[in-house]
């Protein structure tokens, strides 16, 4: 699994044995693996595709309680993705186009004396030429982010594994089905997953795709679970191993 240092924020993989405790190989510091995987949490996720095109922080949804949906305060989970380097600053010229419409655009140029006829994309990228320190103060690019190539990658592998979560959760068995397979004479079972669609605890990754006794297979969250509002549950289907 991936888990952020909590000293330096930078990624680390830390294998299954080693759930509790894990040394940065960045910074050296040793830290709780599963104390804040912020990689597994899906408003992370949602901020980060919210910067698929360049966009000021300032213009995040408000109506969204980010803090609520990320599990610390915006401005934290925006460090972590810039140490990370999934974010990164936009072009200028994409941040004014993506201020201004074209009528504005054209004013801004004119009162600069620059040619305003084109498209905005050519408009935008004469100002961030003629103009760059100016309205980068104006627009407050500082501010702006955008994905990189690297963070759409994240996001790839994101919607990926959430499609296979789904599979899995609909092949979900409830304590009915497990008492019945037992009832027939069936030993074990598989996690496929946790009960979220979105996510699954370090408890779950532990044992996820292992031979679990029925007698031990409890729709019940995982002992050791990491999350702070867990929803894992043994997902479980017939196990090739039947003794």
């Amino acid at each position: 699994m991936l888990a952020a240092c909590s000293n330096c924020n930078a990624l680390n993989t830390v294998s299954d044995g080693d759930l509790n405790l894990a040394r940065c190989e960045a910074c050296g510091h040793e830290f709780a693996a599963v104390e804040f995987d912020w990689c597994s949490c899906p408003g992370h996720m949602r901020l980060l595709s919210e910067f698929d095109c360049p966009k000021s922080v300032s213009a995040l949804d408000a109506r969204i309680q980010w803090e609520q949906e990320l599990g610390e305060p915006l401005s934290e989970a925006i460090a972590r993705f810039d140490l990370c380097t999934l974010l990164q600053a936009p072009r200028l010229e994409d941040a004014i186009c993506m201020t201004y419409g074209g009528d504005s655009l054209k004013d801004l140029c004119r009162e600069r004396g620059i040619k305003s006829s084109g498209s905005k994309a050519e408009a935008a990228k004469r100002l961030s030429e003629h103009s760059s320190e100016e309205l980068s103060t104006l627009i407050g690019l500082t501010n702006w982010r955008v994905c990189s190539d690297a963070g759409r990658v994240w996001l790839e592998r994101w919607a990926a594994k959430g499609v296979e979560r789904e599979k899995a959760v609909a092949r979900r068995l409830s304590a009915e089905d497990l008492f019945a397979m037992r009832e027939k004479g069936f030993s074990f079972v598989k996690l496929l997953g946790s009960g979220s669609t979105e996510r699954t605890c370090a408890a779950a990754l532990h044992i996820e795709q292992q031979p679990i006794l029925i007698s031990e297979a409890e729709p019940l969250p995982l002992s050791g679970c990491s999350l702070r509002h867990c929803a894992c549950v043994y997902c479980a289907e017939i196990d090739s191993i039947d003794v």
